[in-house]
């Protein structure tokens, strides 16, 4: 093992979060590690399914798929791959076969003007726009926005050949 690599794989054993693109799962850094006891793929519902299997080949334990299926599909670039069912996501496999899926209720991401939930969502999405419920999550150091929504999280990240390890 080189330098490079074995100080990415040190760094990665001490940090507590990894967070990192589907595509990156699959770098031979993260197969040196210790294994990560959960993994969440955000977006799953739009990464084919062999995407999503790059990151369960990293042992873990738990797997949460988190995603929207009302939005885009499983994103592909060539057509004869909708033959083969490549389009499909490992979200909507397990969908299909029964698996539970959880929806989220309510929402905090869209302008009211540009979001129809009813056409989405049918009455199971709860829009929350009112200032009282609002407020505590539209504040960024001190500006009100109306439309955008900041978390504020207290961490320190350091960044090491391109690739971006954050510690909280």
């Amino acid at each position: 093992m080189d330098v490079r690599m074995g100080l990415e794989t040190h760094v990665l054993n001490e940090v507590h979060i990894v967070m990192t693109t589907l595509g990156s799962a699959g770098n031979r850094t993260l197969e040196g590690t210790e294994k990560f006891e959960v993994v969440v793929v955000d977006e799953a519902a739009q990464s084919v399914e062999p995407a999503t299997l790059s990151a369960l080949q990293l042992g873990s334990r738990h797997c949460v798929l988190v995603g929207d299926p009302q939005q885009l599909p499983a994103t592909i670039f060539n057509v004869s791959g909708r033959n083969t069912k490549y389009d499909r996501s490992l979200f909507q496999r397990l969908e299909e076969a029964g698996q539970p899926v959880y929806m989220l209720n309510e929402q905090y991401r869209y302008a009211q003007p540009r979001f129809d939930a009813l056409t989405f969502y049918g009455r199971l999405m709860l829009l929350c726009f009112s200032t009282e419920c609002t407020r505590r999550f539209l504040i960024f150091r001190g500006t009100f926005f109306t439309t955008e929504i900041f978390w504020m999280v207290s961490m320190y990240e350091t960044q090491i050949t391109g690739i971006l390890y954050c510690r909280p």
